[in-house]
């Protein structure tokens, strides 16, 4: 967990903001190229939960860490 407090601003930011747009922007020509479009309806709200769970590690940490 002392990973994410060491973690840059940029790296925090890549993980909860870039990843998913990335993902998201391979998945759009894949859905529209293959016209299965349950693709991305399975695909983006998972990775959507696992940034939303990094996203709200980095503020229980910070919280804590703040704290003391």
């Amino acid at each position: 967990m002392d990973k994410f407090l060491k973690a840059k601003h940029w790296q925090i930011f890549l993980l909860t903001f870039g990843f998913p747009f990335i993902l998201q922007i391979i998945l759009m020509p894949v859905m529209i190229i293959t016209n299965n479009p349950t693709l991305f309806m399975t695909i983006m709200p998972i990775i959507s939960l696992l940034c939303m769970v990094v996203f709200f590690i980095v503020f229980i940490l910070l919280q804590r860490h703040l704290r003391l």
